[in-house]
């Protein structure tokens, strides 16, 4: 069975990946960043989705050996100029408490009077898959809300 590495430690993210792989291959075998316990952990220096995805993807490939598949996603809210976009977890502390981060989103609409108005929301993503040829494919996601009301 050949083997993909997924860049996460969220075992519910690998099961997710791993059903939507075997619909179309049932030769794959999905692992998570737990199966390499050594390998350090990987700042997203990127200045986008895309590149903190392919810095992820380029570290893990690289450091296994292994085809690796990495995403990075966040939520950026149209009232806030895209914030936090990228720095999403960032803005959920060092523990990713990510009620503080949606604590910190609605305190800056509070303060810009934009909490009782529609504010859009976009969480994106961006999925990189690197290889030992350096090939790369970039699927690119991004859904619209209305969650901040």
């Amino acid at each position: 069975m050949r083997k993909l590495v997924l860049a996460t430690r969220n075992q519910g993210k690998v099961r997710e990946f791993q059903r939507l792989i075997q619909e179309h291959s049932q030769d794959i075998e999905v692992i998570s960043l737990d199966s390499f316990p050594e390998l350090p952990e990987i700042e997203e220096t990127g200045d986008s989705f895309e590149a903190n995805a392919l810095l992820k993807a380029k570290a893990v490939a690289e450091f296994t050996g292994l085809p690796a598949l990495a995403d990075d996603s966040g939520l950026s809210v149209d009232a806030l100029n895209g914030d936090p976009g990228i720095y999403s977890a960032r803005w959920a502390g060092k523990n990713k408490d990510f009620k503080l981060a949606i604590k910190k989103v609605y305190s800056k609409l509070k303060k810009k009077k934009k909490l009782n108005k529609i504010n859009k929301t976009k969480r994106r993503e961006k999925i990189i898959l690197q290889t030992r040829n350096k090939l790369f494919i970039t699927f690119h996601k991004q859904k619209k809300t209305n969650d901040y009301k």
